[in-house]
């Protein structure tokens, strides 16, 4: 637009947008796209001075050829110098709002990361090579750069962060200063200038002392994030070894994510095996990497006759919901406790307490109730934490299913209450079901359809979307 020679007003204009935090958030525009136009701002900032340079050198020479136009060339430098101000202020004026622009579309239009995120950036030897998946940066940028660019985007984003910088030679944690993403970015590529120099002792690659620190001393970690170009086969050991010790002595649900930003889509890593759920590894940069967030739904029911209703939800409705919401950059999971309880837990009366904790992990709930009650737990072999009080002051001889519900449900325990949706299954289905099969779907007893009528009662009037037939 500067170079197409708009009006002051309508420069005007678009530097109020630009500084507008509203405009930004509403544009729904990722941090990426700024930068982008950033970089072009800066290409045109040299491009003037380039220009400017050239032609004092014009006039030089026709100074001397022409004497007798001095007077007339003077005049016309001294426009022309006028011109080149304007025009370089505007591109500093427009620089300026871009740089806050990052900030906003960092903190609006970028998820939350919630708990505490730990970020290895790699930045050691290649890493300074063009980053080829990055196609949406202005200018062709290094590895190290995005990997820099997106380890502070997550530093903004997350609710509490470490971000390490590693390099050839060493690692430090970035301390951010006052300023803005990009401020912060020169000065953490500085840091890696320093952490590449030549020493006696190569120590590239991510440092397990500093992972095992958060081992010994039990530190909690909710995410642990890899920014890398690729990692080799001993940081992949040493990661698989600690995540899994991790989980077993710390917490159990760390999520690690490990980006390989040096690999496009065409070029994939080798096949990565991963041992567990909550391992994810993803190749190639894009600028939708912090868009991505994962929506788990509980599936809850008794589940002798429910196995149908069931089978119909995971193999066809939710791998097309998965489909149409990848395409908003949802990944849903479907919890199905079906599949995910061992005979160790089953003799260790951990069923309850695996139940309820998926229930409370997940976003959506989805519940299902037909003339069965469901098990009823001889006892409840809970943690002695918090989070299951309100199950140790629940009346005794309620089943899972029963407190499954309660925890989506009820006022005092939903933690998923706007999430919620419960579907309860016409009765006369039971005039349709082959009598030898008719056991498996009707109440177990007088006791059982009491508790059973009691929590449809409940349901119907939690005010939570209740379908009945």
């Amino acid at each position: 637009m500067i170079k197409s020679g708009m009006s002051e007003k309508h420069h005007r204009w678009v530097l109020r947008k630009l500084t507008d935090e509203g405009a930004v958030t509403n544009s729904r525009q990722f941090p990426f796209r700024f930068f982008s136009a950033y970089a072009v701002l800066g290409e045109m900032e040299k491009a003037y001075e380039s220009n400017r340079l050239k032609e004092e050198e014009i006039k030089v020479v026709e100074e001397e050829v022409k004497v007798v136009e001095e007077e007339v060339k003077v005049v016309e430098e001294e426009v022309k110098v006028v011109e080149e101000e304007v025009k370089e202020a505007e591109v500093e004026e427009s620089q300026t709002p871009t740089r806050p622009c990052l900030m906003i579309a960092t903190a609006n239009n970028v998820q939350p990361i919630r708990g505490t995120t730990v970020v290895y950036c790699d930045v050691g030897g290649g890493s300074d090579m063009p980053c080829l998946s990055a196609k949406s940066l202005g200018e062709p940028r290094t590895v190290a750069e995005v990997t820099v660019l997106l380890g502070l985007m997550f530093k903004y984003a997350s609710e509490h962060s470490q971000v390490i910088i590693c390099g050839d030679y060493g690692y430090q944690q970035v301390e951010l200063e006052s300023g803005t993403i990009l401020k912060n970015m020169e000065h953490v590529m500085a840091m890696q200038k320093i952490l590449n120099k030549t020493s006696a002792t190569r120590n590239g690659g991510i440092p397990e002392e500093h992972l095992m620190e958060f081992l010994t001393t039990r530190t909690q970690i909710d995410n642990l994030v890899v920014l890398s170009m690729h990692l080799g086969p001993k940081n992949s050991a040493m990661l698989t070894k600690f995540t899994s010790k991790f989980r077993q002595l710390v917490n159990e649900d760390l999520m690690f994510v490990n980006v390989n930003i040096g690999w496009s889509l065409a070029l994939s890593p080798p096949d990565v095996t991963h041992g567990h759920d909550n391992d994810v590894t993803i190749s190639g940069f894009s600028d939708q990497i912090l868009r991505w967030r994962t929506v788990r739904v509980f599936i809850s029911s008794t589940f002798r006759d429910m196995h149908g209703e069931r089978d119909l939800l995971t193999r066809f409705v939710f791998p097309e919901l998965r489909a149409r919401c990848r395409k908003q950059f949802v990944n849903v999971v479907e919890i199905d406790m079906r599949w995910g309880m061992t005979e160790k837990d089953a003799r260790s009366n951990r069923i309850l307490e695996l139940c309820l904790r998926e229930a409370g992990r997940c976003q959506m709930f989805v519940g299902m109730l037909g003339e069965r009650y469901g098990s009823i737990p001889s006892r409840h072999a809970l943690p002695d934490t918090p989070e299951f009080d309100w199950v140790r002051a629940y009346p005794r001889g309620a089943s899972i299913t029963e407190l499954e519900m309660s925890l989506a449900a009820l006022p005092e325990t939903s933690r998923v209450r706007d999430n919620a949706f419960f579907y309860i299954r016409d009765n006369t289905f039971m005039r349709d079901v082959p009598k030898q099969w008719r056991s498996d779907f009707a109440t177990e007893n007088s006791d059982a359809a009491k508790r059973l009528a009691n929590l449809k009662d409940q349901l119907r009037t939690s005010g939570q979307e209740v379908y009945d037939g």
